[in-house]
């Protein structure tokens, strides 16, 4: 999408393919949202955009559906082909990671790791959800005794699970904004 007279056009070409101008995000960011089903002031405030920079992304996907998508496709199979070739790469390795045994001296910390787990594990449905968020001291305090003893492979998996901790929070809070409009 282009604007009249001299002004920079808002969505360009680049390396990293088309960009919202001014900005490191792509069009796929966007459109990972925007197929998840999330409006136009969600993606915005996600991405840290402007609501002309939305506006002028969601015409332009509009405008150029075809194209965005087939584009949009692409990427998400070059994304899936590396991560299992990384995962194929990287098995035996983490294989041989798991297989080490743990450090000693970590035993008490370890107990209220796997118990903060096995109670993350147990929470089930939207009720559960949200008394995860009272965990989040306890297990970033578990999780910092932890870090200075980690092999690369454990401190991969408690970096995944503050992935998923963040993730949970964010449902909660779309939750909450739902029942707020509602």
């Amino acid at each position: 999408m282009v604007s009249s007279g001299s002004e920079q056009p808002e969505i360009i070409q680049t390396e990293r393919g088309l960009t919202i101008s001014g900005t490191r995000i792509t069009l796929y960011d966007v459109m990972d949202y925007f197929t998840a089903g999330y409006p136009a002031k969600l993606i915005r405030e996600k991405l840290c955009l402007t609501e002309a920079q939305v506006n002028a992304a969601l015409s332009y996907i509009e405008v150029h559906q075809a194209k965005v998508k087939a584009e949009y496709q692409q990427v998400l199979q070059i994304a899936e082909d590396n991560r299992k070739y990384w995962e194929e790469r990287n098995r035996e390795h983490f294989a041989r990671l798991a297989a080490m045994p743990p450090k000693s001296g970590q035993e008490a910390i370890r107990a209220k790791l796997q118990a903060w787990k096995d109670r993350l594990e147990s929470k089930v449905g939207i009720f559960g959800l949200t008394t995860i968020c009272e965990d989040k001291q306890h297990y970033y305090g578990v999780r910092s005794r932890l870090k200075a003893g980690l092999n690369g492979y454990q401190f991969a998996l408690l970096s995944l699970k503050r992935l998923a901790y963040s993730k949970i929070v964010a449902i909660v809070w779309f939750g909450r904004l739902l029942k707020a409009i509602r």
